[in-house]
């Protein structure tokens, strides 16, 4: 693990002097992550976050689930690069960030953040989740931990560095039409369960009205036939 975590510094310190002073400032390791600024969404030193933040926060959405979070320092730069997976409903989510929910040093000592993304418009089709990741780096950072928000799920490191996995399902939602559908507590061979749907599914029988329209993209909206077989699903 240490030899691990060694070379990994190793490799981010050199992606950040190579990238000069746009990397300091937040931008990811080259070749992957999510285009952040330390400035606008972490507090520096502990102070208070800045509007961008929220700002960017009221423009996205939060992701579907966090699946992990790992910190490595780099003892020489004085920088913790925080990187955040996770997984986001569909597959049309781009641009994630991680954004700081509260301002200064909290009593237990942890960076409360949430994962964020601009979540597509309009109803979407369900398919398998899609593996999404941010990363934030922090500057002189007074955190001893990392707690990471989801629609779904909270990931906590107690520790920096380390690492810290999240629980996040696996079931491929693409062929949900034509299947049955079991509620809560009451699954059945070869139907979709209620248990492995997200907590907010909205499940429209026949005979039920609808007087909520308001957009939540992580939410699943079922509709149902007098067979009790889906007729059609869409995140909306």
């Amino acid at each position: 693990m240490t030899k691990r975590v060694g070379l990994l510094s190793t490799t981010l310190l050199c992606a950040a002097l190579a990238a000069g002073p746009a990397f300091a400032q937040g931008g990811p390791p080259p070749g992957g992550g999510a285009d952040q600024s330390a400035a606008n969404n972490a507090p520096a030193g502990g102070g208070e976050t800045g509007g961008n933040a929220t700002e960017q926060a009221t423009a996205q959405s939060p992701v579907g689930y966090i699946t992990g979070i790992e910190v490595v320092h780099l003892d020489r730069a004085k920088i913790d690069m925080v990187h955040v997976t996770g997984l986001v409903v569909s597959i049309n989510w781009s641009a994630p960030s991680l954004v700081p929910l509260v301002r200064g040093v909290t009593t237990d000592g942890m960076l409360d953040l949430m994962m964020v993304a601009t979540a597509p418009t309009g109803t979407q089709t369900p398919s398998a989740y899609k593996e999404i990741d941010a990363w934030l780096p922090l500057q002189n950072s007074p955190y001893k931990g990392i707690r990471a928000r989801s629609a779904f799920n909270v990931v906590e490191l107690k520790t920096m560095p380390g690492f810290a996995q999240g629980n996040a399902p696996e079931l491929d939602l693409s062929n949900l039409v034509g299947k049955t559908f079991a509620p809560h507590g009451a699954a059945s061979a070869g139907a979709i369960s209620a248990d492995d749907l997200p907590p907010n599914v909205r499940v429209v029988k026949p005979t039920d009205p609808i007087n909520d329209q308001t957009r939540d993209p992580n939410r699943l909206t079922i509709f149902l036939g007098d067979d009790g077989k889906i007729e059609d699903a869409y995140w909306n």
